[in-house]
């Protein structure tokens, strides 16, 4: 057992570290499944242990440097020669890789200690065991005494890595893995060090929600200088210099808006890390040989964007090996490769972002897909006939349609497509499908490449503070007192000489109407139809980023925003709005 009482902020920033090595150590394990006689990526996959190791060592982590050490003898067995890198051992180094995650986990989230897993640590020890003799290279006392010094005083005695080179060989090692030297972190990329240094910065994201907000609430009294700018016009006590000064406020503005948001965007990389591990484990669950692709991995979306992706994203490669990569026998038979490709893909289109997920399988039957709708009765024979083949694939993403025959742990219930679909629209996203039977299928997810700031009006209806964008605001009218005062609203009331149906936006959105609350009326205009939602109060006016509803999807409504003063909105989707009696 592992106890974890060493300084919280130190065991975060651990935490943090090893996150990143092990997605960076899964990637490199399954390449190297793949190319088994590829020496540095086994050397980048020893490292990573490695690395890990030493900086547990020094937390005092003793369970998981334990763990660390013989997943990485395991690999350096490997290395020498001493051990076939076989399937069997393959599945116990990424087993180990995973509880190394789930005890890195545990240390994110607070737990007083932690234990690695004793069936695991006697699995590996079998391993070990069945290695030829092969001469030792883990970390001597000397090793750890200068990373120890290397790591408080910054700057080691530039005779001990030369001491510490003569009493132990670096087995396979690079001369930059003796501890206190200068060079990149083990197991990353290769980036320069000294750049890396300057240009990054591991930032918690809720000081970046901060520094947002105080940028939005900036923007806010921005425009309310502008409001009194407007008022004080017509007594002439505006000067040049007033209105100099707030056009050099509103470039500012915008500008420091425009930095915020681009402090949220994260590369591609950090979507598609977690794949490898992924299609590699259900491959073999499924015995599917799948080999993935990655492009576009330092394209950039919002961080927002990428954490809401990552379910539904997981759900269609999912899909796509269960669905789409077939069997090495059946590929042969039907002339393809054993090994089926699947290939992730992200480029930036505009102000939009596309997310492919493509793959040569079986492709998606149009046939199929009308029949199997039409037999769970989600369209009529009539309405499937008449869909061409596009429309058709349309389809599978509706609720309660699958084409399996039989239900397992992975699909066949017919939900999956239906909610990527929704939380794909959640994002203000779109997703489009393009299927060829026997040759493969290319789903895209189109997104806006940042949180979308909308301009709104915000209005209060029962307990709820709303944004109605102004794009389906077309006016604000005063609903009559008497109707007010009438023990129901009125199905109907007068705009400039046109009646328009109302209704209570509190009870469209399953809220209580407080009766007589009611005293502004919405004009809206969507799609064509024009209706008035009856409203408590007015609010401001104001420019807010949309972001992702928390929990549920909820009719009505596209997304939730912060208001001037803090508090939380919920922004309005009035083409989805439910009907709602007068109230």
């Amino acid at each position: 057992m592992s106890d974890l009482s060493a300084d919280r902020e130190l065991m975060q920033d651990f935490a943090a570290e090893c996150g990143e090595l092990l997605a960076e150590l899964d990637t490199r394990l399954v390449e190297l499944e793949r190319s088994r006689g590829d020496i540095g990526l086994l050397d980048a996959a020893f490292r990573g242990f490695h690395t890990i190791k030493g900086s547990a060592g020094f937390l005092g982590l003793d369970s998981l440097v334990d763990l660390c050490d013989r997943s990485e003898s395991v690999l350096d067995r490997v290395r020498r020669g001493a051990l076939t890198l076989d399937a069997g051992v393959m599945d116990v180094i990424l087993e180990a890789t995973a509880s190394v995650r789930g005890m890195v986990d545990a240390i994110r989230q607070g737990a007083p200690s932690i234990e690695a897993p004793d069936d695991l640590l006697a699995r590996l020890a079998s391993v070990l065991l069945r290695a030829r003799a092969a001469p030792d290279t883990r970390g001597t006392q000397a090793d750890l005494e200068a990373l120890f010094d290397a790591f408080v005083a910054g700057a080691p005695d530039e005779e001990a890595p030369a001491a510490a080179e003569a009493a132990h060989p670096p087995w396979g090692r690079r001369a930059s893995d003796q501890p206190g030297t200068r060079s990149r972190r083990s197991g990353r990329r290769e980036v320069d060090p000294e750049l890396a240094r300057e240009n990054t910065l591991r930032v918690d994201t809720h000081r970046l929600e901060e520094l947002h907000e105080l940028a939005r609430q900036i923007a806010h009294s921005q425009r309310a200088l502008t409001r009194l700018r407007a008022e004080l016009a017509p007594s002439g006590s505006v000067t040049g210099a007033f209105d100099e000064a707030l056009g050099r406020l509103e470039g500012l503005v915008g500008d420091l808006q425009a930095a915020v948001m681009r402090t949220r965007q994260q590369p591609a990389a950090r979507l598609f890390q977690r794949y490898p591990r992924l299609v590699r484990d259900l491959g073999r669950q499924l015995g599917r040989e799948v080999a993935l692709e990655l492009a576009g991995e330092q394209t950039e979306l919002d961080q927002t964007v990428i954490e809401e992706l990552n379910a539904p994203l997981m759900h269609l490669v999912r899909n796509a090996i269960d669905h789409g990569i077939e069997p090495p026998a059946e590929r042969e038979a039907a002339g393809k490769a054993r090994r089926g490709t699947l290939r992730l893909e992200a480029r930036i289109g505009g102000e939009q972002v596309v997310i492919e997920i493509i793959d040569d399988g079986r492709g998606m039957d149009p046939a199929r897909l009308r029949t199997s709708a039409v037999a769970r009765g989600l369209v009529s024979a009539e309405q499937a006939a008449a869909l061409d083949d596009a429309a058709a694939l349309r389809l599978a993403l509706l609720p309660g349609l699958s084409t399996r025959d039989q239900v397992s742990s992975i699909s066949g219930r017919g939900v999956g497509m239906d909610v990527v679909r929704r939380n794909i629209e959640r994002l203000n996203g779109r997703i489009e499908l393009d299927s060829v039977p026997g040759e493969g299928t290319c789903i895209a997810i189109t997104l806006p490449r940042t949180l979308p700031v909308l301009p709104v009006q915000i209005v209060h209806a029962g307990p709820l503070a709303l944004a109605v964008p102004l794009s389906d605001l077309r006016e604000i009218v005063p609903i009559p007192t008497r109707a007010r005062k009438a023990a129901t609203l009125p199905a109907e009331i007068v705009v400039a000489g046109e009646t328009l149906p109302m209704a209570s936006l509190a009870r469209a959105l399953g809220t209580e109407a407080e009766r007589g609350a009611a005293r502004y009326g919405i004009v809206t205009a969507v799609g064509g139809a024009v209706r008035v939602l009856a409203v408590d109060r007015l609010g401001a006016r104001e420019n807010v980023v949309l972001q992702p509803p928390a929990g549920a999807a909820r009719a009505g409504v596209s997304g939730r925003a912060l208001a001037a003063d803090g508090s939380t909105l919920l922004v309005l989707e009035l083409d989805t709005l439910p009907a709602a009696a007068p109230g």
